[in-house]
């Protein structure tokens, strides 16, 4: 077991050799946060008169990178490996959904993705709170500057890390507060661990004095016997001592709760993120920039001694647009030109804009391109400015992955009683879903359709746990990889690939259920007619209309009938009266009508 002078020598270690690398990571946050110019440039610059301009490229760009990774965010999804795990899988992705939206995940990531940008490495931790309610699962950054880590470290995920870490700035009531069984001398105001004057100063940095005493905490999780160990501590003695990992893998080991991730990494582990290759093109930029906005703007003059009478007032007079000059006869006195020096230096200028233009997002990926090219130039130069980022950006959503898989770790370790959570997919149902749910054998029965006396004990006896988290074996991937994840979804490809060529050839049934939808049973409930209950009610309707169809046909054919009958009686009758008024026997006709014959 470590004790505390290994861990803070650690620490202390860790500080040394990263110094030049954080100080260059600093410089880079300057940059994009348009500190530009040093204090001794700054004063140089003064004592010419020259123009201190800054003309920031660098915040542009890294605000598009940030810009791509939010139009880009995908949706969670868990795949089963097991076929008796398909429907909890289901339940699996709601809970992995619903800690995402609690903790504001998407947020979480894109405060950490701003750190890999600039200064080359993002962190975060997945942690658990205990609440009146339960056990809530917490996702937060790390700040670059809070981040510490094992130096020799050379893996852009820090996989091969012998500790991670955090140092965390609190009040110290609040400290002692979250410590109370801590002496008080372990927690002293400051900073005893040797790093003061550094980058894990307390923020803001140089202030002559202080309302409120601070105290620095550091936490890490380091290997020590091939497990991992969780320890907390300050520069005067621990806060909690070096104790097992309290967070577990899914195979019940201690694990590093922390996830972290580089842009970069040198052959001197040094990690850097996108801006540093900017920096000599930005200086550039500015200095070319200034310089010529200075030639523009003086003017330098070549004269005799004593061609004017007084050369601070010919200075002055000659840095105004309408300044007035005598110079004295016979005395030479020539204004130069410096434009050409000026032209030199704006055509510099518009090359290395061209320069910085061309590293990583490019204007036609940013939408700012403002030359009129085709639509087929459009896409080659997006293309061409994605594929530059493929790698950072790659490593960001392993980094996801990576956040998911430890908050899917949490979730089996601490829920393990039930649990109802909301889920929003369906905007039209709001639905909860139940982890860890016991199954009664009446509930079975019920949804059999089978009748049970419910008085009966045996109908409340548990027969098994519907989602229980801690039996679920997942693969966690992000919906929008292009990966092929297991057999189902392999032929869930080739079946659609074949419904596409010949929709007559598949039934749509068979596609959907070899698909991974959610809720697919409702889908195809939907296809066939409906639930049972409303495959019932629709061939109850169905027969309805059938009878009613019937008694129509059988009324419009009585009507023709009667209709028919009635034609047939008055052709009779007409042709009776025909034949009577042929042979002369109208007038009897007549004289006998009203009697009987």
């Amino acid at each position: 077991m470590k004790n505390l002078e290994d861990l803070t020598k650690w620490y202390q270690d860790f500080v040394l050799q990263t110094t030049n690398s954080r100080k260059e990571a600093e410089r880079d946050r300057d940059y994009y946060d348009n500190k530009q110019w040093t204090s001794a440039e700054i004063a140089t610059l003064n004592s010419r008169k020259q123009p201190v301009i800054t003309v920031n490229r660098i915040k542009p760009k890294i605000d598009s990178l940030i810009g791509l990774e939010v139009r880009n965010r995908v949706d969670i999804k868990a795949f089963p490996r097991t076929p008796s795990d398909e429907e909890a899988a289901e339940g699996a992705t709601d809970a992995l959904r619903y800690v995402a939206d609690n903790t504001d995940f998407d947020q979480v990531k894109t405060d950490a993705a701003y750190n890999l940008f600039i200064e080359g490495s993002m962190a975060g931790i997945a942690e658990v709170r205990n609440t009146p309610k339960g056990f809530e699962i917490e996702n937060r950054e790390i700040p670059w500057d809070r981040l510490i880590y094992d130096f020799r470290s050379t893996k852009k995920d820090y996989k091969d890390a012998r500790f991670m870490g955090m140092a965390v700035w609190m009040g110290r009531e609040d400290a002692k507060a979250l410590f109370p069984d801590v002496d008080e001398g372990v927690l002293t105001a400051g900073d005893r661990d040797g790093s003061l004057g550094d980058t894990f100063d307390d923020k803001p940095k140089n202030l002559y004095f202080d309302s409120e005493d601070r105290v620095k905490l550091l936490e890490l999780y380091y290997r020590d016997g091939g497990q991992w160990h969780h320890a907390m501590f300050t520069g005067a003695g621990w806060l909690v001592e070096p104790r097992l990992s309290p967070y577990l893998d899914e195979d019940g080991e201690p694990m590093n709760p922390i996830e972290a991730q580089s842009a970069f990494v040198d052959r001197d582990n040094n990690r850097y993120g996108v801006v540093r290759q900017m920096i000599s093109i930005q200086d550039e930029i500015n200095k070319r920039r200034s310089k010529a906005l200075h030639l523009l703007s003086t003017r330098q003059v070549r004269a005799d001694k004593g061609a004017v009478d007084d050369v601070r007032e010919a200075k002055k007079q000659l840095n105004k647009p309408d300044g007035w000059l005598e110079t004295n006869p016979g005395r030479e006195f020539d204004i130069l030109s410096t434009t050409d020096l000026a032209i030199g230096q704006t055509n510099l200028l518009q090359e290395s804009k061209g320069e910085i233009d061309a590293i990583g997002a490019n204007a036609s990926v940013t939408g700012k391109e403002d030359r009129n090219l085709s639509g087929r130039a459009m896409q080659v130069r997006q293309e061409a400015g994605v594929v530059e980022l493929t790698a950072v950006m790659d490593g960001l959503r392993s980094w996801e992955k990576r956040m998911y898989r430890q908050m899917w770790a949490r979730i089996k370790q601490f829920w393990t009683e039930e649990r109802w959570i909301r889920v929003t997919d369906d905007e039209r149902n709001l639905k909860f879903v139940g982890l860890n749910r016991p199954v009664t054998a009446g509930e079975v029965l019920q949804s059999q359709g089978e009748l049970y006396d419910a008085t009966d004990p045996r109908a409340n006896q548990i027969v098994h746990i519907e989602n229980q988290v801690a039996e679920l074996d997942m693969d966690i991937i992000l919906e929008a990889v292009p990966d092929t994840v297991n057999l189902q979804s392999e032929q869930f490809e080739l079946l659609a690939n074949m419904f596409s060529a010949n929709p007559n050839a598949i039934p749509m049934e068979m596609i959907v259920e070899s698909s991974s939808l959610r809720n697919k049973d409702r889908i195809l409930e939907r296809l066939q007619g409906g639930s049972d209950e409303e495959r019932e009610a629709n061939a109850q309707v169905q027969q309805e209309a059938m009878a009613l169809e019937k008694a129509d046909k059988v009324a419009d054919i009585q009507g023709k009938e009667a209709k028919a009958a009635k034609d047939q009686a008055d052709a009779t009758a007409q042709q009776i009266e025909n034949m009577a008024t042929a042979s002369g026997l109208k007038n009897v006709v007549e004289a006998l009508g009203g009697q009987d014959h």
